[in-house]
């Protein structure tokens, strides 16, 4: 399976070729989270990950990226932790300077292989960052649709406040796992971003099991030499 994500940015990189002169942004990212489920079991996550974006014309380009998640510890002494690994390749087209349009194909290992085929779109203008995201998960397990928005608001020349959500529907009778967040990001120079968030989910599992419950996350985003653009996408496949 890792052979896929080595095979997928092999491809992402070989496309820009001769274009690496064409770097436009560069970034590295880890996350550690809370999950608690409001009945008493919780389990911890790390995450990190990293992307860079490559322009090809004025206006068209490739983003490659990879992703990696384990679960690192439970209320739940008995939990058989997961480790799923990810890639994800974006082709996207410059509308204007604030407009990004793309379309994604990711995958990840969690079901012994999922793959998103999805549109997405960011849009950055003054202080305001949006970013959205509609499309399909081809699973043979748990086959899915994806729609998400993350939002982002300067409130100063290094803080932001930020919000995300994002829902899961499962096809048929499966239910759906939906996500709110809210929180802030510091800049600290230009290469380092601070973040913490705190959200709200469900998760249903059809014929009337819901359960609500808790996430609470910080992290942090390096951007060596000053290379952030948020016009970037910025997909995690973790919930």
């Amino acid at each position: 399976m890792k052979n896929k994500i080595l095979s997928l940015a092999i491809v992402a990189m070989s496309a820009t070729g001769a274009q690496a002169q064409g770097l436009e942004g560069l970034s590295f990212g880890a996350e550690y989270a809370t999950y608690d489920d409001g009945l008493g079991f919780s389990v911890d996550t790390a995450e990190a990950w990293a992307d860079a974006s490559f322009l090809i014309t004025d206006r068209f380009g490739v983003q490659v990226g990879l992703g990696h998640m384990s679960e690192v510890g439970s209320s739940d002494p008995f939990l058989d932790f997961l480790h799923i690994n990810a890639a994800e390749l974006h082709g996207f087209w410059d509308v204007n300077d604030a407009t990004r349009l793309g379309a994604v194909v990711a995958w990840d290992d969690y079901n012994d292989g999922d793959w998103l085929f999805a549109i997405e779109a960011t849009h950055v203008s003054g202080p305001l960052r949006l970013e959205g995201r509609l499309g399909r998960f081809d699973s043979a397990l748990e086959p899915a649709t994806l729609a998400e928005l993350h939002g982002s608001y300067a409130v100063g020349p290094n803080t932001r406040l930020r919000a995300f959500a994002r829902d899961v529907i499962y096809d048929g009778d499966f239910g759906h796992y939906g996500l709110v967040s809210i929180g802030v990001s510091h800049d600290i120079g230009e290469s380092l971003r601070l973040f913490a968030d705190a959200g709200w989910h469900e998760n249903d599992f059809g014929g009337g099991n819901v359960y609500n419950g808790n996430v609470f996350a910080v992290g942090l985003v390096l951007t060596p030499g000053g290379t952030r653009n948020d016009r970037m996408f910025t997909y995690t496949p973790f919930y």
